[in-house]
């Protein structure tokens, strides 16, 4: 579990050195290994990766919004499964997939998310 715990880090710390591409690698590497394993909470582990994945396509420097909405929205229904239509983390996801839509220009779609 540790070494789960440390590929997640690995992830976002090269998020936070701009190099996008590796820390994609290492979501994608994360979630690979939390759902071939029997980790507790597994749907949960998931949506945070999926959340950190989907800002990445969003907001880098050549978005990719069509996958950054696809992630988030993933993502969105991961939590609300786990947590409820009603729960703090689920508004959270919510309001990142407001931001995707509004700077992609998709502003009929945001409107629904905020």
């Amino acid at each position: 579990k540790a070494i789960v715990s440390l590929i997640f880090q690995s992830g976002q710390a090269y998020g936070l050195s701009q190099e996008y591409e590796t820390a994609i690698d290492y979501y994608d590497e994360y979630i690979d290994l939390v759902e071939s394993s029997s980790v507790e909470n597994g749907d949960l582990l998931v949506s945070d990766a999926l959340f950190e994945k989907s800002k990445i396509y969003a907001f880098r420097f050549n978005p990719d919004f069509d996958i950054a909405i696809e992630t988030m929205k993933e993502c969105l229904d991961k939590k609300k499964k786990s947590y409820g239509q009603d729960d703090e983390r689920v508004a959270l996801v919510a309001f990142e997939l407001a931001k995707i839509y509004e700077k992609a220009g998709l502003h009929a779609e945001c409107i629904e998310f905020y």
